[in-house]
């Protein structure tokens, strides 16, 4: 064998050795993109919880209560209520931007 065919040898080998790199890369990408996605929704059912779990407090669950019966809420009740909307609102504004942006986990 001549140091021409070795040289045509050595540069097959290598772009295969190449090519098996850039797949193997890709396939690396592709479950690391999956993960975040995953990881992503989980965040998002975790931030969702937490807003409603604050139903759970007497006093927020007292101020919607006292609203949707009709009795006139107190200054505290407002605030209470009006904390809770706004919190739960952010939340909904992440997911929107997160979905606008394309790097949310509402993509697929």
């Amino acid at each position: 064998m001549t140091v021409s065919e070795l040289g045509s040898l050595g540069e097959f080998v290598g772009s295969v050795l190449t090519f098996a790199t850039l797949a193997y890369l890709a396939i690396q990408i592709r479950q690391n993109t999956a993960q975040k996605k995953r990881e992503e929704l989980v965040s998002i059912q975790h931030g969702q919880n937490g807003v409603v779990a604050q139903l759970q407090d007497p006093r927020v669950a007292g101020a919607f209560a006292r609203g949707a019966a009709g009795e006139n809420p107190s200054i505290e009740d407002l605030s209470t209520a009006q904390n809770w909307v706004i919190q739960y609102l952010n939340h909904f504004q992440l997911v929107h931007d997160l979905d606008r942006s394309g790097a949310g986990a509402l993509d697929e």
